[in-house]
């Protein structure tokens, strides 16, 4: 573990702003000199914390961490982590209003002033983390609003008193754990009916758990460990059933382990460990979803380990070491993914091998197995998890050789394999575990010469392979050399230093002469290859010649009976679905289809779709390519398609096979039952029209068109975002977009633009000739396609899904309507109603219009993301609307809506808020701005990024959590990642507040400056009046401000070292790495230096994520913690520095837990609301470069 502190100051850009926060009343005199007599008992203040205690300031106003009510008395004091010294002067209790005191991390000495006893309006107190002394205050359970009590890390002693829980009714967490208490646990607890969770930890009670515990029904944190505790757990221990953390380890309880525990519903932590149970571990039938740490290591716990124990799937951390188990090692255990650390060692009576479905447990970290019965090889399989940190295999049985494929844990620290039978050679390859620190491979069987190779792991702090049968030289090396004799001995035919027996020129040469044995199994299977190709080949040019069908899915495919020269040509049928007929004879029936002009579906660009049903009833859908040339060679054909097979996700048609032949090629895909959307809004719709049924069978209703809408948005968001390498459609329309039985979209023909080569432009193949649909920069031809272009095509398709016309209309001969230019004459004609479908149902048009300046006034969007889309669209609905029957029935009026085109200006009223939220979205998908209730559309030349966002501007109406009723404002600019850092924590926390955007770039407007005084620099937080700078101090100030949300700071203090650590770490390196690579300062470094020293950051950030983490999804564990919001806050300036650079530090290859981890935390919705998009940085760096020439 490494240390954290989380500070940073960004120099892109800095913030302009006016306005001001409500007056606060002033505190009184008498107050006031209370507090200056805090003051004057603090005995060491080196930061200066109360630097600004002076006499004649304001305390309300003035003193850094006290708070007042509008009526000017004292609420809270905050001063925490200052390192101040003296005694907690008994004045303190005159403040008759306050309620919280926070002065953890301190080093106040002393006691607990009896006279707060007299603060009845006190429900929080946290003195933890000092070196106050003395016996427990028990007249602090005297106070009736008292809610929090933490007197963790400190040097009290005696006997807890009883009086502490004596009237604790509305107490919800008591902490006395790090102390020096002694005696046993009152049963007064029962008293705090309200109690949610106790930590007694790390102390010297004694006695027995006592059965009151589980009186308060709420309870769901009992931590008793590290004390001297004995007896029997109690069994109305059952009566906890909202137990989420139940740590009893490092007693001297005894009995049997209350298993039955783990089926409750919320437990996620289990300590019984170094304890003195005895018993056997039960079949576990029922097991906590939410159970993540499990352990019973160090008891007396005997019988097998239960199969059944796999049942409890969230496992993170197990650890069954140090008992008396026997049996083998079950193979389901492999099935646990989510498993981090698994502890099974020193069981004597474990035997068995190592179950090979250890490979598939990918994100294990550690592994021990020592000191088992263990036998048998090392299965090759446990290579696959690469992010194995230890493994420790010692003491046991095991022979065979160590596998060469060790290398793949490539962040492999400590191997140690000792005391087993393996033999054979020591593989060179594991030379190439760089972060090796640790090699035991001593008392074995193995033989020839160490490797050179081992002399290149720089960071070995131990190695010893004494007690083998090694020869020859040892290497040269110093990082062997250092180990000294002991690590050599008695391998016999050894020689050089350290040891003292000499090399002859024999045991020299003999290195360079041996062959290897991974050496002559490449030999011999280089030599199974070449024999292998040649018979295949042998084979090939018999089947070509004989012109037979083989039965590996070979069709035959004949010339038209009608033909002289009818012939037969062999093609190849690759199916990718298991559910289709493999038979050759079930195929040559299906294929009959291609010459029925009955079973034709469709027609396109593309080719022509047919319908094949096979025996059974299995029907799949035939699309058969025109060729002319566009098709390059079977290889690129069956990579292409190959690719596209594996894909899936419920809103595209499902790939299912190809067939290729040198006259004829095939896609076989998924049947969509229900026809495309085109035919259902333009063709289909006479059918419905004149019907009075109300049942709205086969009728394209509201919520249908809306749910056809944002399932194809899905699908391209899916195609764009989530697909490796990126997957573009090109030809997004509605003849592509089918729809099956439930009126689902299926979006269909996508991937196939790389199967058609482009002849000079992207206009000139038929295939990207949807007219009406295709982007203006491809129009234009002057900017490369990309994602944005499915983008605009899909807008020109909720154009159509909405007005329910086509994208270009031919009403006369010689008249071509284009839908936009419509929407925009009916408009401007006053026409507006005529804009929308008559024959849409679903919405009522007699309800008030509410115009679209009162509900967003003054305010910029920019949307172009696919991704983005969806997340607005399916936030905004599952917010708002429980279901779509319920949607169907709001009243939805249109009076003037469109997405303009080409720079045309259209204003949008609309009926409710929920509407206006889709209909921006609507319209940034097709690549618009909105701005002042006006929809702007650029021009193909004239891409711009606009700077504000939907947040800007306006009060943010989320629930808060406690003080969310007071004034919060955020300062700050919408791209700046400290900005964004700030808004992370206060959206986690539930707080709502007003972001105040930036008025001129690079001025520093007077809030700001008065705000800011010392380093005039956002982010500034303004919380009941007072400014709070520097995003590392916001985030912790929101976290200790609000609390009742999952905290964001870790609770034990050496996790927030830790995270401190790695949070100064990122912003110093990020900051440097974008300033060096998008700015040019590079300090007299190289770009590709800058660049270097960024992979390497990257690089141990990896290896603290696998620390830090231990497991689970995020830095702070379950959830997005303090460390994610450092890092996180940096992930769009880190993919805009990648995009301008050139340079990729977000590599799979090379951090993949990061990799991951940042899809995770982009995903989260407190995230998505304020992470600025990568082309708004992209432009914002241009703009600041511009400016600086």
């Amino acid at each position: 573990m490494r240390i954290c502190r989380y500070l940073f100051s960004l120099v892109v850009v800095v913030v302009v702003f006016r306005g001001s926060g409500p007056p606060v009343a002033e505190a009184s005199t008498s107050e006031k000199e209370i507090l200056l007599e805090f003051k004057g008992n603090v005995t060491s203040d080196p930061g200066g914390a109360l630097a600004s205690w002076v006499a004649a300031g304001d305390p309300c106003r003035d003193f850094a961490g006290v708070f007042c009510n509008d009526a000017g008395y004292v609420v809270k004091i905050l001063v925490h982590g200052a390192d101040l010294a003296g005694a907690i002067p008994a004045s303190l209790s005159g403040l008759g209003s306050l309620q919280i005191i926070s002065l953890f991390g301190n080093r106040f000495s002393g006691g607990v002033p009896p006279e707060f006893a007299a603060i009845q309006t006190l429900h929080k107190l946290n003195v933890s983390r000092n070196a106050l002394s003395g016996g427990v205050p028990g007249f602090l359970g005297g106070l009736p609003g008292l809610r929090l009590l933490d007197l963790s890390y400190n040097d009290f002693s005696g006997e807890i008193p009883a009086a502490l829980f004596s009237q604790c009714v509305k107490t919800r967490f008591v902490s006395l754990s790090h102390n020096a208490l002694s005696g046993p646990i009152p049963a007064d607890i029962a008293n705090c009916s309200r109690l949610v969770g106790i930590d007694l930890s790390f102390n010297n009670l004694t006695g027995e758990l006592i059965p009151q515990i589980c009186e308060p029904p709420d309870i769901n944190y009992i931590s008793v460990r590290d004390n001297s505790l004995s007896g029997t757990v109690t069994d109305k221990i059952s009566m906890c059933q909202s137990l989420e953390l139940f740590d009893l380890g490092s007693n001297s309880f005894s009995g049997t382990v209350p298993f039955d525990l783990l089926s409750l519903q919320n437990l996620s932590y289990f300590n019984m460990s170094s304890n003195k149970f005895q018993g056997e571990i039960p079949e576990v039938s029922v097991c906590s979803e939410k159970l993540g740490f499990f352990d019973v290591s160090s008891n007396e716990l005997s019988g097998g380990i239960p199969p059944s124990i796999a049942n409890c799937g969230a496992l993170r951390f197990l650890d069954l070491g140090l008992n008396n188990l026997s049996g083998s090692i079950p193979l389901e255990i492999g099935s646990l993914k989510s498993l981090s650390v698994l502890r099974l060692g020193n069981n004597a009576g474990i035997g068995g091998s190592i179950p090979a479905e250890f490979g598939g447990i990918e994100l294990l970290q550690i592994l021990d197995i020592q000191n088992l019965q263990l036998f048998g090889g090392i299965p090759i399989t446990l290579s696959q998890c690469r992010f194995l940190l230890e493994l420790d295999a010692s003491g046991n049985r095991l022979d065979g050789g160590i596998p060469d494929t060790l290398y793949n844990m490539t962040y492999l620290k400590h191997l140690d394999l000792h005391r087993n039978q393996l033999n054979g050679l020591i593989p060179p390859t594991l030379g190439q575990l760089s972060k090796l620190e640790y090699l035991d491979l001593s008392e074995n069987l193995l033989a020839g010469m160490i490797p050179d190779s081992l002399g290149g792991l720089t960071l070995l702090t131990f190695f010893n392979v004494s007690y083998n049968n090694l020869s020859g030289a040892i290497p040269s090396a110093t990082t062997i050399q250092q180990f000294g004799p002991s690590a050599f001995l008695n391998n016999s035919l050894l020689c050089g230093p350290p040891l003292t027996t000499a090399c002859s020129s024999g045991n020299v040469s003999r290195r360079t002469r041996v062959l290897t044995v991974p050496a002559i199994i490449a030999i011999v299977a280089a030599a199974i290859i070449l024999i292998g190709v040649c018979i295949v080949t042998v084979m090939n040019i018999r089947a070509y010649g004989k012109k037979v069908v083989e039965e590996e899915i070979l069709v035959s495919e004949s010339t038209p009976p009608a033909s002289t020269t009818s012939n037969v040509i062999i093609g190849k049928l690759v199916l990718f679905s298991k559910s289709l007929p493999s038979r050759y004879e079930d195929w040559e029936a299906g294929t009959k289809a291609l010459l029925d002009k009955d079973c034709m579906v469709g027609g396109g660009s593309v080719g022509t779709v047919y319908k094949a049903t096979f025996e059974g009833g299995v029907s799949i859908a035939v699309k058969k390519l025109e060729t002319l040339g566009r098709i390059r060679n079977q290889e690129e054909f069956e990579q292409e398609i190959g690719r596209l097979g594996s894909l899936g996700h419920p809103n595209l048609v499902a790939f299912h096979g190809y067939y290729w032949s040198s006259t004829m090629q095939l896609i076989l895909s998924e049947f969509v039952p229900n026809g495309n959307l085109y035919d259902h809004l333009h063709v289909s719709r006479r059918l419905y029209s004149g019907s009075s049924s109300s049942s709205g069978r086969g009728e394209l209703l509201w919520s249908r068109r809306f749910n056809i809408a944002i399932g194809t948005a899905r699908a391209l968001a899916y195609l764009h975002h989530d697909c490796r390498p990126q997957v573009l459609h090109l030809n997004v329309k509605s003849t592509n977009i089918l729809l099956d039985e439930g009126y689902e979209a299926k979006l269909s023909d996508y991937g196939l633009g790389k199967l058609l080569p482009i002849l000079g432009s992207y206009a000139l193949t038929k295939f990207h000739t949807a007219v009406g649909y295709v982007a203006p920069e491809l129009a234009s031809q002057s900017l490369r396609y990309s994602d944005k272009c499915d983008v605009y095509s899909f807008g020109v398709v909720l154009l159509e899904i909405v007005t329910g016309r086509k994208p270009v209309e031919s009403p006369g001969a010689a008249k071509v309507v284009v839908l936009q230019d419509y929407v925009r004459g009916v408009l401007e004609d006053g026409t507006a109603s005529d804009c929308f479908d008559r024959n849409m149902r679903g919405f009522l048009e007699t309800e008030l219009i509410q115009p679209w300046q009162v509900l967003f006034p003054a305010r910029a969007v920019k949307v172009r993301s696919s991704r983005l889309i969806v997340h607005r669209l399916e936030s905004f609905f599952r917010k708002a609307r429980p279901s779509f029957p319920a949607l169907a029935a709001e009243p939805w009026l249109w009076e003037e809506v469109s997405i303009g085109a080409f720079g045309s200006v259209i204003r949008v009223v609309l009926h409710t808020d929920d509407i206006i939220k889709l209909w921006v979205a609507v319209s940034n998908f097709a690549g618009c701005e909105v701005s002042s209730g006006v929809i702007r559309s650029p021009s193909a030349a004239s891409f711009r990024l606009t700077h504000h966002r939907e947040i800007c501007n306006r009060r943010r109406t989320m629930a808060a959590a406690s003080a969310t009723t007071e004034e919060v404002k955020l300062l700050g600019l919408w791209v700046s990642p400290y900005v964004t850092r700030a808004g992370i924590a206060l959206n986690l926390k539930k707080v709502g507040y007003e972001f105040v955007q930036v008025e001129v770039l690079g001025q520093k407007s007077e809030i700001l400056v008065k705000s800011n005084p010392v380093y005039k620099k956002i982010p500034v937080l303004i919380h009941q009046g007072k400014p709070i700078c520097e995003s590392a101090i916001i985030v912790e100030y929101i976290d200790e401000i609000w609390t009742s949300e999952a905290p964001i700071l870790p609770s034990h203090p050496l996790d927030r070292a830790v995270a401190r650590f790695w949070a100064t770490y990122i912003d110093d390196k990020l900051l440097a790495l974008v300033r060096a690579l998008i700015f040019g300062a590079t300090e007299g470094k190289s770009k590709a230096e800058a660049a270097d020293g960024g992979a390497e950051a990257f690089q141990l950030l990896e290896e603290a994520f696998a620390k830090c983490s231990h497991g689970k999804e995020y830095f702070g564990g379950d959830t997005i913690g303090f460390l994610d919001i450092a890092l996180g806050c940096w992930l769009g300036w880190i993919k805009a520095t990648e995009e301008m650079s050139n340079f990729k530090f977000l590599d799979e290859k090379k951090v993949p837990l990061l990799v991951g981890w940042a899809e995770r935390f982009l995903r989260n919705e407190a995230v998505k609301e304020v992470m600025p998009e990568v082309d708004e940085c992209v432009q914002h760096a241009k703009n600041i470069l511009a400016s600086a020439r």
